[in-house]
């Protein structure tokens, strides 16, 4: 669906997911929307419902608040081992695994991507506090030759929300 420019900013699109969102709670108790506009439905109460989905983060919004961010002095972003893999399990689950439509991660979990030819693999990073894991993020490599303006986060888990905020203050600031 696309509004002509002549008719956008004129509170159409809401008109057409308000009656939609109405009409679909007449014949159903759940509605799944697979693909969608970017911050759109959010708007309307839609909540992200799956366990493996992707965050994307406009550098320009991450420019204008990573000024704000006092990381604490005890902590550092370092590179992925294999090794990580247990410690970025148990966080998942201690964040994550209660949720209904998430299920448990066992020690050995590994759904990263592999870099291939022209296909960009996971990155990840370590945000460590006193020697242990505190938070990762995985993000989606760029591609080779292209500029971004905007970094893929497909997961981001930490121990709590001051270590969310060194993790995405460092790495995305």
């Amino acid at each position: 669906v696309e509004t002509v420019p002549a008719y956008r900013r004129r509170g159409l699109i809401r008109k057409l997911v308000t009656r939609s969102v109405l009409e679909i709670g007449k014949r159903v108790p759940i509605a799944f929307v697979s693909n969608g506009i970017e911050d759109l439905y959010e708007k309307f109460g839609f909540v992200t419902c799956l366990a493996e989905s992707h965050l994307s983060v406009p550098v320009r919004n991450v420019e204008r608040v990573a000024g704000k961010r006092t990381p604490a002095s005890l902590q550092h972003v370092r590179g992925f081992s294999q090794h990580d893999l247990p410690a970025m399990s148990s966080l998942y689950n201690a964040a994550h695994a209660h949720r209904q439509w998430t299920h448990e991660r066992h020690a050995g979990w590994n759904h990263l991507r592999p870099t291939q030819t022209w296909q960009p693999g996971s990155e990840v990073i370590i945000l460590e506090q006193a020697e242990q894991v505190a938070g990762y993020a995985i993000l989606a490599e760029t591609q080779f030759g292209h500029r971004t303006s905007s970094l893929v986060v497909e997961e981001l888990t930490a121990r709590d929300t001051e270590a969310a905020d060194a993790l995405h203050g460092q790495r995305l600031g």
